[in-house]
């Protein structure tokens, strides 16, 4: 632990929470926040998931500083600027760009509205605190993000684990005062994260891990057998291993070639690939369709362990993971 930091007593972390905790990216902030700041052995006042006008994700209290933090579960790459009032854009499956409300002007909305409401409870003006936007567990790979400044800081769990420890004055709010705030917005302290969390964040974990592990059990080595084709076409792709590798990344890709060339290979390795880096891929041969696309992504779900194809979006959507659906034999 850090020069100085004092130990924290059994019960000197407090949790509260306005609702359960529902997504895969708030959990994990959570989890991130609590534990490094138990390492450290630094007690702390942690308020998730409630709602002052604002939908604040988290606020991370300790003696020494506090930080508002909105949380991203973007699994595909994101641009944008520092500038609060300019949209970003995400990178969709389709290959266009999607505006998307600014994470920044998020966090500084929010991060403004706590002030104010803790203002109203103290009655007397309250510090400005720093808000910083989390993407869980990291910045996608391809992203064009700033770093943000010094009201809105812009970073990963690696970061957010370090910003937390960091400071050695006061935050001008003690803890106490955290406590007796977070009491008057009604907010409920729970024993730890479990209890904070809603418990299918669980189920949906088990849900897409089992299938992920028999998706590579039932493809990988029919995906090993991938080697080396020339391709041409697209941009940067010069080979079947590279166009796999570009698919997984998130690419939306149509590969033509003749018979036997191995196509199937191809889309067998970018499956591979894409559950190896947290997408969920999901298989099926275009010469299976018969006039109800639901029925064929059923079908493939149920057989590698998904009670439906419907419950397996649901976890996806739950958990930020991104889906890659693969074709085979369109044309078929």
């Amino acid at each position: 632990s850090g020069a100085g930091l004092k130990r924290v007593p059994a019960g000197d972390q407090a949790i509260y929470i306005g609702g359960l905790v529902t997504t895969a990216s708030d959990r994990a902030v959570l989890e991130a926040v609590a534990g490094t700041l138990e390492d450290a052995e630094m007690p702390a006042v942690l308020l998730a998931n409630f709602d002052i006008g604002r939908q604040i994700d988290l606020v991370v209290a300790t003696e020494h500083q506090v930080l508002l933090v909105e949380a991203k579960g973007n699994r595909t790459p994101v641009r944008g600027q520092a500038n609060s009032a300019a949209d970003w854009a995400a990178f969709t499956g389709t290959g266009r760009w999607a505006p998307f409300r600014s994470p920044v002007r998020q966090a500084d909305d929010a991060r403004l509205a706590l002030r104010d409401r803790l203002a109203l409870f103290l009655g007397s003006s309250a510090p400005y605190f720093p808000g910083a936007v989390i993407f869980a567990p990291r910045v996608p790979q391809g992203s064009d993000v700033p770093a943000g400044d010094f009201k809105v800081r812009i970073g990963d769990l690696t970061d957010l684990c370090t910003w937390v420890t960091q400071g050695n004055g006061s935050s001008g709010v003690s803890l106490a005062q955290w406590r007796a705030f977070a009491a008057d917005l009604g907010l409920r302290r729970v024993s730890g994260i479990a209890a904070a969390c809603d418990g299918t964040l669980d189920a949906a974990e088990t849900l897409v891990d089992t299938y992920l592990n028999t998706f590579c059990a039932t493809y990988r080595t029919k995906a090993d057998e991938l080697i080396s084709i020339p391709c041409e076409g697209a941009p940067g792709i010069e080979t079947s291993l590279g166009f796999a590798e570009a698919v997984a990344a998130g690419d939306s890709i149509a590969l033509i070639g003749r018979s036997g060339c191995g196509k199937t290979l191809a889309a067998y390795r970018s499956g591979i690939l894409a559950a190896e880096r947290g997408r969920v891929p999901i298989f099926v041969g275009a010469k299976d369709f018969e006039g109800e696309f639901g029925r064929l992504l059923n079908r493939e779900a149920t057989l590698l362990g998904a009670p439906s194809a419907a419950a397996m979006l649901a976890a996806c959507q739950r958990l930020d993971r991104a889906v890659l659906l693969i074709i085979d034999g369109y044309n078929e």
